[in-house]
């Protein structure tokens, strides 16, 4: 999930801090991520996604790629046969079939949530918050430029 624009100033910064104009001032940088999981977050909906594969630090570096197969997670054929389909944007018949019996309409609260958007999370964290018991305390204390600060 990381910007490509966050990759080229780790390169940038790299490169200043060794004194050296290769990729990542000439350190070995090891990535890793699955690509086709969760994009990179963006601002808005019209701007381009900032994929960190696509970025000019990427490029330059000539990362090599490994595609790793096996499942670890699932033992249940099916399901990690719909989860594959929907990693690569197949969600139809029997895939969406069993990704959609997996859904949940009403969970718990106590059960963890995936978002899309920091306004979906802020809103859930702000409801969780306002469903504990007792009254808010607020603390004041000094930061270090020795002035008061305020925590809700």
């Amino acid at each position: 999930m990381m910007p490509g624009r966050q990759l080229d100033f780790v390169d940038f910064l790299f490169r200043r801090l060794r004194g050296r104009n290769e990729p990542f001032g000439g350190c070995q940088v090891i990535v890793t991520g699955d690509f086709l999981q969760l994009p990179p977050v963006r601002n808005g909906e019209v701007e381009p996604y900032d994929w960190a594969f696509q970025s000019r630090a990427w490029q330059e570096a000539g990362f090599r790629t490994f595609l790793l197969e096996k499942v670890r997670r699932q033992d249940e054929p099916a399901f990690v046969r719909a989860l594959g389909d929907f990693r690569v944007g197949r969600v139809w018949g029997e895939s969406a079939r069993i990704l959609q019996s997996r859904v949940r309409s009403n969970p718990p609260s106590s059960m963890p949530r995936l978002f899309t958007h920091n306004a979906q999370v802020d809103r859930w964290n702000n409801f969780q918050l306002g469903e504990l018991p007792g009254e808010e305390t607020v603390y004041a204390r000094l930061s270090p430029d020795r002035s008061i600060t305020w925590n809700t």
